[in-house]
């Protein structure tokens, strides 16, 4: 993609340009891919005098950076990084082999507006956390920069179920050890995690968790089981209790049934 733009930082104007375009040439090659779908996909700005000699170019992070300081861009960031979550076999496209496509406008937006955190979580449940890559360091560093509050607390508990993958629980140690298990120490910060604990086995559709609600009761009790031991750590045993009961009951609240 070519164009050209004054000097200094992009202009809203031209982000919102540039991620316009974006999205119809990511429709473009979807269309194109056909039934296959598409693998890979990221985007460069480039700049070139009228004789076609490039004079600078900027990577997909930069324009996602700029373009994430104009609030009303946001919505535009946050629809990329959804529809690079239609890759291939239903899989997340890849921007380049360590990462995941919309890492860098999911990234920028979330660092410069906390209130897409829940979307964040989304992106992240969209990857594939088995074989992580770049996760843990923007987990780390949203953390950093938010700090600990009600809402970073839906990050932590996520980590232990949601978005655990394959390095969730030594990431929460580091957490806990860090900064995380002061916070948890405050009456806040207890409440906050409860909050965000339940609402993590209320919202979370994956594979598993779908399994697990369309069998038995006494089965999808028992995979919910598996899946508190991690949250024993950061919780006492009658707030465990209390989460244990309430993942017990996603398995009525689904069927409308009352909750044992």
């Amino acid at each position: 993609m070519t164009g050209a733009v004054e000097d200094g930082p992009l202009a809203e104007d031209t982000c919102r340009e540039v991620l316009r375009a974006v999205m119809r040439a990511l429709d473009g090659a979807r269309q194109a891919s056909g039934d296959g779908g598409l693998h890979a996909f990221t985007f460069s700005l480039r700049g070139a005098t009228a004789d076609g000699a490039a004079q600078w170019e900027l990577r997909e992070y930069e324009v996602c950076e700029r373009a994430a300081h104009f609030e009303s861009l946001h919505p535009l960031l946050r629809d990329y990084a959804v529809v690079t979550g239609a890759g291939a076999n239903g899989n997340r496209m890849w921007a380049d082999a360590e990462t995941p496509a919309g890492t860098h406008a999911i990234g920028a937006l979330v660092l410069r507006d906390r209130t897409w955190l829940p979307a964040y979580i989304d992106f992240l449940r969209s990857c594939d956390l088995d074989h992580e890559v770049d996760q843990w360091g923007v987990l780390d560093q949203l953390i950093e920069h938010h700090g600990w509050a009600p809402d970073t607390c839906a990050l932590a508990a996520a980590r232990l179920l949601s978005c655990r993958g394959q390095h969730g629980d030594e990431q929460l140690s580091t957490w806990m050890e860090a900064s995380l298990g002061e916070y948890l120490a405050t009456e806040e910060g207890r409440a906050a995690f409860d909050h965000a604990a339940a609402r993590e086995f209320d919202t979370w559709n994956g594979d598993i968790m779908l399994g697990a609600l369309k069998g038995p009761r006494d089965a999808h009790c028992g995979e919910m089981d598996e899946w508190l031991e991690a949250f024993e750590p950061l919780m006492d045993p009658a707030r465990l209790a209390v989460l244990r009961r309430h993942a017990h009951g996603r398995w009525a609240r689904e069927r409308g049934l009352p909750e044992q």
